[in-house]
C-alpha cells in the first residue's frame, strides 16, 4: 500500500520601477537556447488509521501508518536552437539529491528512488511541450504512452489567459489529468485560482488558492482524495517563467479495501527556486 502513496507524492509554484509596469501577459513557456535549473524541496507528513468497522469504540483508533518524507532534487531543462517553424528540442533531467522516508518511526528505503531520469522532447513556438521519449524506464509500451500523455498535460501545457493582467486581477486554471500509478487508474482535477498582488522589478507576484480531487481505482479497492492549499508564486516577466514557488497543501483521503475503510491525512510543504541562463 505504501508504494501507492509514495507514487502519488512523487506524481505530483516594492513597486519601484523607473517606469512603472501596469499590466502583464501571464504565460509560462520555455525559450530556445536557455538552461532552466530548478531546486525543489518537499516535506510531507502522512497518517492513516486502521480499517474502520461498524462497531463503536470509546478509544481513539491508532494509526496503521505514520509516514514522514523529505526530499531535495534539481530539475534541469536545457533547450536547443529554434528551427524554421519556431519549435526547438529540449532535454529535461531530474536529479534526486536526497530522499528520506520514516515509516512508523523507522527509516526505510524510498520507493522509486532513482538518482537521475531524463526526458527528451520538442517545444512548439507557442510553448506546448511534446515528450518524445523516456529512456531507462522498463514499462510496457501502453504504460509508457500513458506516462508521456500525462507529462504533456501536466508540465506547462496549460491554457493561460490571453488578456493582460493588472494588479488585483484574478483568473482560474482547471487541469484534468489521467494518472498511471503503479498499475492503478486515477483521475485527478486541479483547480487553481490566481490573484496578481504586485508587479516589481520585472517580477509579478501571485497568490494562489487551489483545490485538488482524485479518484483512484486499485486492484483491491479504491481511494478518494480531496485537498486544498495555498501558493506564493513569483513570475519573471521577461523570461515568461515562474522563478519562485512556495506551496502548502492539506489532503484528506479514504481508502476502501476488503478489510475495511481507512481514513488518512496528508500535510505537504513544497518549494521551488528556478534560475535561468
Amino acid at each position: 500500500m505504501k508504494k501507492y502513496f509514495a507514487s502519488i507524492v512523487l506524481i505530483l509554484l516594492s513597486a519601484t520601477f523607473l517606469k512603472a509596469q501596469e499590466s502583464i501577459l501571464f504565460k509560462i513557456k520555455m525559450l530556445p537556447d536557455h538552461i532552466y535549473s530548478s531546486d525543489m524541496k518537499m516535506s510531507m507528513n502522512m497518517m492513516m488509521t486502521a480499517p474502520l468497522t461498524g462497531k463503536k469504540s470509546t478509544t481513539k483508533p491508532k494509526p496503521a501508518m505514520d509516514m514522514k518524507m523529505e526530499s531535495a532534487s534539481v530539475n534541469i531543462n536545457e533547450t536547443g536552437s529554434a528551427r524554421s517553424d519556431g519549435s526547438f528540442p529540449f532535454t529535461m533531467t531530474m536529479k534526486k539529491l536526497s530522499a528520506k522516508m520514516i515509516m512508523n518511526g523507522k527509516e526505510t528505503d524510498m520507493p522509486g528512488k532513482q538518482a537521475e531520469q531524463k526526458f527528451y522532447g520538442v517545444c512548439t513556438r507557442g510553448g506546448k511541450l511534446n515528450i518524445d521519449s523516456i529512456p531507462g524506464i522498463k514499462v510496457t509500451d501502453s504504460v509508457k504512452k500513458a506516462m508521456l500523455q500525462t507529462i504533456k498535460k501536466a508540465i506547462l501545457n496549460v491554457d493561460f489567459p490571453a488578456r493582460k493582467l493588472k494588479v488585483g486581477d484574478t483568473f482560474t486554471l482547471k487541469t484534468p489529468l489521467d494518472l498511471p500509478i503503479m498499475g492503478a487508474s486515477a483521475k485527478m482535477m486541479s483547480v487553481r485560482n490566481y490573484k496578481l498582488v504586485s508587479i516589481q522589478n520585472d517580477k509579478a507576484y501571485f497568490n494562489v488558492a487551489y483545490t485538488i480531487a482524485m479518484d483512484m481505482n486499485m486492484k483491491k479497492g479504491n481511494m478518494d482524495m480531496q485537498g486544498s492549499g495555498t501558493e506564493k508564486l513569483i513570475y519573471d516577466i521577461n523570461k515568461n517563467f515562474a522563478v519562485g514557488q512556495q506551496e502548502n497543501m492539506k489532503i484528506v483521503y479514504y481508502v476502501t479495501m476488503p478489510q475495511g475503510k481507512m481514513k488518512g491525512t496528508m500535510n505537504m510543504i513544497m518549494s521551488q527556486t528556478t534560475t535561468i541562463k
